[in-house]
Formats: structure tokens, C-alpha cells, sequence
């Protein structure tokens, strides 16, 4: 099973799931429905993303190029 990108990254940086929240601006619950459950962050939520991980909006959506 592959791993998803953002908990990848997350796992790397030795960071909580509650602190990516706590970044982010969302709930641990919404960082966990990203990562496990197949759940797409909304437009502004990916932007916040890609500015702190770098993770593309494609990447985030599953979406291999």
C-alpha cells in the first residue's frame, strides 16, 4: 500500500499529526481523513500545504504524472 504523501513528509519531519494541524489551520481529525481515508483537502487548505511541505496539489489528490 503506498504511504500518502502528506504523511510522509510528516513522518519525515518527526511531526505530529497535530501539529500539521495546528499549521494548517484544521482539525487532527481533517489531517487524518487526508492522509488515511482518501479525503481531498479544499483549494485553500492545499495551498497552505504546498507553501509548508512543498507537495504538490496533484500529489495531494492522488494523481500520478
Amino acid at each position: 500500500m503506498k504511504v500518502h504523501p502528506l504523511k510522509l513528509w510528516r513522518q519525515r519531519k518527526k511531526m505530529s499529526g497535530n501539529e500539521l494541524a495546528r499549521r494548517i489551520g484544521v482539525s487532527r481529525e481533517a489531517v487524518r481523513q487526508w492522509e488515511n481515508d482518501g479525503q481531498i483537502p479544499r483549494a485553500t487548505h492545499m495551498r497552505i500545504i504546498h507553501k509548508l511541505t512543498g507537495i504538490l496539489p496533484h500529489q495531494l489528490m492522488g494523481i500520478e504524472t
